[in-house]
């Protein structure tokens, strides 16, 4: 059991980053079109 609310813990984790990272490349390069996301996360 806990080894799997580390897993479940480390997936969410890697979630996060990937959100943050999307957002960043977003902003920045405004690689994503803004009127599909309108800037939340789907």
């Amino acid at each position: 059991l806990w080894k799997r609310l580390k897993r479940i813990r480390k997936m969410y984790t890697v979630q996060e980053l990937d959100l943050q990272a999307r957002r960043y490349l977003q902003e920045k390069y405004n690689l994503y079109n803004s009127d599909v996301f309108d800037g939340k996360v789907q």
